[in-house]
């Protein structure tokens, strides 16, 4: 089989650019939390009334980052229960079901004290395993 000019370099361009969004996304490693952590986050963010399914606004680029975040995700053939009841949570900002599947650690890297100071106090599960975890 040959490949066109060019063909090659795309295909490793794609890798890398999924291998960046990838890392952006969840981490070094990559690798989601397990999905039974993933699921009991979003049943969380489901009661919790900071999950606002009217804010859709961000820059194209972010919306790019997202749409391609979004497509791995459906890649990864990950699907959870009541997810498409999930939007942006209005104290970060962060689209709910995409957040729902990332590492603490890689969260807590990313999350100031000051930040985590605005989740709730109760019933948020960003509260619950960033707390130990933020400096």
């Amino acid at each position: 089989m040959r490949w066109a000019e060019g063909q090659a370099a795309m295909i490793i361009e794609s890798a890398f650019e999924a291998l960046a969004i990838l890392k952006e996304w969840l981490g070094a490693g990559g690798v989601p939390v397990p999905t039974e952590h993933a699921q009991a986050r979003v049943n969380t963010c489901l009661a919790c009334p900071h999950n606002d399914l009217s804010r859709w606004i961000w820059s194209t680029t972010a919306r790019r980052v997202i749409s391609l975040q979004s497509q791995l995700r459906e890649h990864m053939k990950i699907k959870l229960e009541g997810e498409d009841k999930l939007g942006t949570c209005d104290v970060c900002g962060c689209i709910l079901k995409l957040k729902s599947l990332v590492p603490a650690g890689h969260i807590a890297e990313h999350t100031s004290p000051e930040q985590l100071s605005k989740f709730p106090a109760t019933n948020c599960w960003i509260t619950d395993e960033l707390k130990p975890k933020c400096p």
